[in-house]
């Protein structure tokens, strides 16, 4: 009895991972196309209102998810670094790279920069959609499959 209820603690272990793989990748998608909206915004208030961006960032910091919230508050109020644990190192290098360069153009420098900024960031967020959608389902299942196999093993 205790056999099966370590094989199916095993197979439930397995599929969680494969959820929770695929929650990384929701996530990572999510947070480029916040990132691209963001800049979308930024590109309005600045041609526009001209508002700071630390005002611009407390105004509009509830339209994004959770993740991109977290960062752009990071980043811009607090303490100049990013928070979101799933992105790869040139990814993280490149947001820093926008970040750090906001403000510091006049006007119409600044929404060129903006908007090659953004150009990149929906190469990132189409790749993630992309990863999603190829790998999304199939890992969830890879997952319970590869804990069925153990199961069957250790049976």
């Amino acid at each position: 009895m205790i056999k099966y209820l370590i094989l199916f603690g095993i197979l439930c272990s397995s599929t969680s991972i494969g959820w929770y793989i695929r929650k990384i990748m929701i996530e990572r998608q999510a947070y480029f196309e916040d990132l691209v909206k963001f800049c979308e915004a930024l590109k309005q208030n600045i041609g526009s209102k001209k508002d700071k961006i630390s005002i611009f960032v407390m105004k509009y910091q509830d339209s994004y998810h959770q993740a991109f919230r977290q960062d752009i508050q990071s980043f811009f109020l607090e303490h100049h670094s990013l928070q979101f644990e799933y992105l790869q190192e040139k990814e993280k290098k490149e947001i820093m790279d926008f970040f750090t360069r906001l403000g510091s153009l006049p006007m119409h420098e600044e929404i060129a920069n903006i908007t090659s900024f953004e150009l990149v960031f929906q190469q990132m967020a189409l790749s993630a959609k992309t990863m999603y959608e190829k790998y999304g389902n199939l890992v969830v299942k890879l997952s319970s499959l590869a804990g069925a196999i153990i199961c069957i093993i250790l049976l």
